[in-house]
C-alpha cells in the first residue's frame, strides 16, 4: 500500500510532500436528487481515503439535501453549514476550509469522471502546474455518459496570459484543477455577484498563473438542468450588473502592466455583455441603466488603460459614442452565421 501523501501511477510512487493531496469543494443547494450521484463520482475517484477530502457546505438548502449528506459515512467527507450566501461566496469558504495540495471546484448537481483523477494529479505534479484546463460534456441526467478515453493530448506548458491570447475563452471553475497555494498566494476568489462570478475568477486565474496546460481528456460532466447551481437563467438586471461590475473589475486590475492582455479581456468582456444584454428585455436594460453604465464603463477603460493599442482605443471610442449600434451589429451578424442558404 502506497504511503499517505503519495500516489502510485504506472508502478511509479508520486507526491510526498502533502497529507492531502486533493480537496473536492462540493457547495449545496437544493440538489436534493442529485447530490447522491455526484457525491458517489467523488468518492469512486480511486484514491485512497487518505489522499483526498470531500468537502460540502451546505448553503441553507430548503429540500432534503442535507439528509442525502449526511447518509454517507466516510471518514474524510467534511460536512459544514451556513445561512445561504449564494455560489460564489460559499466556493471561497470552501477554499478556506480546505487542506488539499490541489483543489477541484464540483458542482453538486453535475458529477466527475472518476478515472481520469489520477491522470489530472499526475499531469499537475510532473508540470508543478498552477492550473490544468480539461475537457468535460454537457449531460442531460438520463443518458449513461462515458466521456473516458485511454489516450489523451497534452499542450505546451505555459503562462496563463500566453493560453488566453492564443484560445481567447473564459474558463468555468469547475473545469480546471487548481494548485492551492497558487490561488490563495494570489488572493484569487469568485465576487460576491449570484450570477456570472465564473468570469472575474477566470480573468485573474489567466492574469496570475505562470505555468498552465491543457489536457484533451474528459473530466466532469455538466448536468443541463434547469433552476440548478449554475444553470438557472442568466439574464435580467442582476446578469446585467454583474457583467458591467466585471468589465470595470478588467479596467482596474489590468492597465500599463500588459496592454495587449489587457485589451484581449476588456474586449471579450464587451463581447460577453452583448451576449448577456440578448437575453435581457428592453425593460430590463432600461431598469439597470444599462445603455449610461455601458458607456460609462467603456470610458472608465480608455481612460485606465492609456497603454492600449492605437486602434483598440478608436474601437472603444466609437462603441462608446454608439453603444446601442455596436449591440445591433452583432445581433444582426450572430443570426446572419445562422442562417442556412
Amino acid at each position: 500500500m502506497a504511503a499517505k501523501g503519495t500516489l502510485t501511477i504506472g508502478g511509479n510512487q508520486v507526491y510526498d510532500d502533502c497529507d492531502t493531496l486533493l480537496s473536492f469543494l462540493v457547495p449545496v443547494y437544493n440538489v436534493e436528487a442529485f447530490v447522491g450521484e455526484c457525491l458517489q463520482s467523488l468518492f469512486d475517484c480511486g484514491l485512497e481515503q487518505s489522499q483526498f477530502e470531500v468537502i460540502v457546505l451546505l448553503d441553507g438548502s430548503k429540500d432534503g439535501s442535507e439528509a442525502v449528506v449526511r447518509q454517507r459515512k466516510e471518514s474524510n467527507l467534511k460536512i459544514y453549514s451556513q445561512a445561504n450566501k449564494g455560489l460564489a461566496l460559499t466556493r471561497n469558504e470552501l477554499l478556506k476550509l480546505s487542506s488539499g495540495k490541489y483543489v477541484w471546484f464540483v458542482d453538486s448537481d453535475d458529477k466527475i469522471e472518476p478515472r481520469s483523477v489520477a491522470t489530472f494529479l499526475s499531469v499537475m505534479e510532473d508540470g508543478d502546474l498552477d492550473v490544468l484546463m480539461f475537457d468535460y460534456q454537457d449531460w442531460d441526467g438520463r443518458q449513461s455518459m462515458d466521456g473516458w478515453q485511454t489516450t489523451y493530448g497534452l499542450s505546451e506548458i505555459e503562462t496563463g496570459k500566453a493560453f488566453y491570447l492564443k484560445n481567447k475563452r473564459f474558463q468555468v471553475a469547475w473545469s480546471s484543477l487548481y494548485k492551492r497555494s497558487f490561488l490563495l498566494q494570489n488572493g484569487i476568489v469568485f465576487p460576491d455577484y449570484r450570477v456570472g462570478e465564473d468570469l472575474q475568477f477566470s480573468q485573474m486565474v489567466y492574469f496570475f498563473s505562470q505555468r498552465v496546460r491543457q489536457i484533451s481528456l474528459c473530466g466532469y460532466y455538466y448536468r443541463q438542468v434547469l433552476g440548478s447551481l449554475s444553470k438557472t437563467s442568466s439574464s435580467g438586471v442582476k446578469s446585467l450588473d454583474a457583467f458591467l461590475k466585471t468589465f470595470r473589475f478588467a479596467s482596474d486590475l489590468y492597465p500599463e502592466k500588459d496592454s495587449e492582455f489587457a485589451s484581449t479581456v476588456i474586449f471579450r468582456t464587451l463581447r460577453e455583455l452583448n451576449v448577456q444584454a440578448r437575453t435581457a428585455t428592453k425593460e430590463q436594460l432600461a431598469d439597470c441603466d444599462y445603455w449610461n453604465k455601458l458607456t460609462e464603463h467603456i470610458n472608465y477603460a480608455r481612460r485606465k488603460n492609456s497603454g492600449m493599442a492605437l486602434s483598440y482605443k478608436m474601437l472603444l471610442c466609437v462603441w462608446a459614442v454608439l453603444p446601442k449600434s455596436f449591440f445591433y451589429v452583432q445581433v444582426a451578424l450572430n443570426k446572419l452565421k445562422n442562417l442556412k442558404f
